[in-house]
Parts: structure tokens; sequence; C-alpha cells
């Protein structure tokens, strides 16, 4: 999901990139999705290093969304629908400790 944060300074500077746009979007989906899966399989038993890591990707994703700027690949709609998915895994789903994941703000204005 590190790919959905643009390198370049423009969409013509693509020297730094690897892949084409599509291949990006593409594994971002694939990423996205199998934190979502894991998130909704393991719900408030996963450990608290990796809860905390999975929550941190969502927010990056999420607020990637609502940037200023956002890359390229962020404003595909199955991108975009992967991302809001992990979110809501990320909100519905409880930490070990039985707290509630704080990333509701940022999936709320992302959608």
């Amino acid at each position: 999901l590190e790919q959905l944060i643009w390198v370049g300074n423009d969409e013509d500077n693509q020297e730094d990139e690897w892949g084409s746009i599509r291949e990006r979007a593409e594994l971002a989906i694939s990423a996205a999705d199998a934190l979502s899966v894991i998130l909704a399989v393991c719900r408030g038993y996963m450990q608290m290093k990796s809860r905390s890591l999975a929550d941190s990707v969502a927010v990056t994703g999420l607020i990637s969304l609502t940037g200023k700027k956002p890359s390229p690949i962020s404003t595909w709609a199955p991108v975009r629908r992967s991302l809001l998915d992990l979110g809501t895994k990320c909100v519905s789903s409880p930490w070990p400790d039985g707290a509630m994941s704080a990333s509701m703000n940022d999936l709320r204005q992302a959608a």
C-alpha cells in the first residue's frame, strides 16, 4: 500500500516509479483486500503490534483518498473501494484489549 504515495513531482516524471500505474493499482488493491480479510478473520485475536500496524496502513490509505493532491492510483474506483473496505474492517473489528479503532474520522472523511 506504500504505492499510494507518489514519489515523483508530477505524473509525467515517473522515472522513480516501478511498473505501470495499473500494475501499482492492482498491487494496492490486492494488499488492501488481503489485510481486510486478515482483520475480518482474526478480529480481536491479533497481537497489539500487528493490529496497530494494520490500522496505520489503513489510515495512510484513507488519508491518500482525501489529500489535496492524491496519487493517480488512489483515484481509481477499485482502489478506493478496497481502501474503504479496509477502513470499515478496521473500525468494525475490536482491538485485542477490547478497544475500538480510532480511524472512524478518517473513514468518514474518505467516504
